[in-house]
């Protein structure tokens, strides 16, 4: 997994997704909410410069997930009800009035 993580940052800092005019979201561009991963290719791109603010105004849940890919050998197994609720709740709250801070 580590190296998909490497091919995955290699790609992203050979383009740079602020100026590339890469395609939306299909899920944003069909319902014009945002999903748990809208934003993640740019926060990838800012944390990559060395801009974690930055990052985490994109993508709060780009840094905990990329620890947990990182570091899943160290760690005790995440179970996976675990993960997906937390992806929807940070969809839904990032998709509400009082947490739109949390939208890219």
């Amino acid at each position: 997994m580590p190296w998909l993580v490497a091919a995955y940052a290699a790609a992203v800092l050979a383009l740079d997704p602020f100026r590339a005019g890469l395609p939306d979201c299909p899920f944003h561009a069909v319902t014009g909410l945002h999903c748990p991963g809208c934003g993640s290719t740019r926060a990838t791109y800012l944390l990559l410069h060395g801009d974690v603010a930055g990052a985490l105004a994109m993508n709060a849940l780009v840094l905990p997930a990329l620890v947990l890919v990182l570091a899943k050998p160290l760690q005790p197994k995440v179970p996976p009800l675990a993960v997906a609720v937390t992806f929807a709740a940070f969809a839904v709250a990032r998709n509400v009035a009082p947490f739109a801070a949390l939208a890219p």
